[in-house]
């Protein structure tokens, strides 16, 4: 046995949180990952997990042991990959994460057109809410500039700006009043993001106080409830390009630009910067450009 294999062992057993999937994946017997789970435990004279008949978590000292070689061990992945592909296509697994918004209305397209140029290169999306981002395990996160960022471990690099517009179906224009100024935002039902009693949609020209009968965390609901004419939303033509060409949503106001929230890409700072981040990254902007 030797610690660095074994530390690549329970990598698995807390990615999967189990003791025997771990051991299918590496084609291993329960006992021998189990017994070298322990030889680790006993090296490093700490407990990395707590066992119970139910469940499998790290301890405190497993966690952070987990943090400090987690980096380590991707690195080390990419080198055994890109040395093994060398004078071939880019091979490898990718990482990334991001808000659902952008999972669904713009990675997902990218990814499917990135492995039709690298199929080598496998991806894992998740899912991930935006105060979790940047992930310590993705290779790549995605999300709207975070605020106070502390760049001593991460590197952020602007993709592209979200412009955000206000959009009504053609049946919720049809069934109500005519919508000539900002002015006349208030005596609509205004949808919006976000789940707090008061919303202020900030504008060029001014900011204005909506109310409206929902109000949700989930930006699919609020597109989906859009499209159905159940009010106005303040959204990012970015996201709603396919239902604005579809005419599903109609712009209102055009004239009157809301707010420009910038979309960033970070990464882990490292001295080797693995091959399939770099041409995911250069892909990834040339895509929404």
């Amino acid at each position: 046995m030797d610690v660095f294999n074994c530390t690549l062992l329970f990598h698995s057993v807390a990615k999967f949180k189990s003791m025997s999937k771990a051991a299918e994946h590496h084609s291993l017997s329960p006992s021998a990952v189990t017994k070298r789970i322990a030889w680790l435990e006993d090296k490093l004279s700490v407990q990395l997990f707590v066992r119970t008949t139910r469940q499998l978590a790290m301890t405190e000292a497993g966690e952070q042991y987990y943090a400090r070689t987690f980096e380590l061990s991707q690195q080390w992945q990419s080198v055994i990959d890109e040395t093994a592909g060398s004078g071939k296509k880019s091979k490898g697994r990718l990482r990334i994460a991001a808000p659902q918004p952008l999972t669904n209305r713009v990675l997902a397209q990218v990814c499917c057109d990135f492995q039709k140029v690298y199929p080598n290169i496998s991806i894992e999306l998740e899912v991930a809410h935006f105060q979790d981002l940047p992930l310590s395990h993705a290779d790549i996160s995605i999300c709207a500039e975070i605020d106070g960022f502390n760049s001593s471990s991460y590197i952020g690099r602007k993709a592209f700006n979200m412009h955000y517009r206000l959009y009504a179906s053609p049946l919720y224009l049809q069934n109500n009043a005519a919508i000539n100024s900002l002015d006349n935002l208030p005596d609509h039902n205004c949808l919006y993001y976000g789940l707090e009693k008061r919303v202020t949609w900030h504008f060029d020209s001014k900011t204005i106080h909506v109310s409206g009968n929902l109000r949700t965390n989930n930006t699919e609901v609020l597109i989906t409830a859009a499209v159905l004419g159940q009010g106005i939303a303040y959204l990012p033509n970015e996201l709603v390009s396919e239902e604005i060409a579809s005419k599903k949503l109609l712009p209102i106001l055009d004239e009157h630009h809301g707010e420009v929230i910038g979309t960033f890409i970070y990464y882990a700072k490292q001295d080797f910067l693995p091959e399939k981040i770099k041409l995911f990254i250069d892909f990834f902007k040339k895509s929404v450009a």
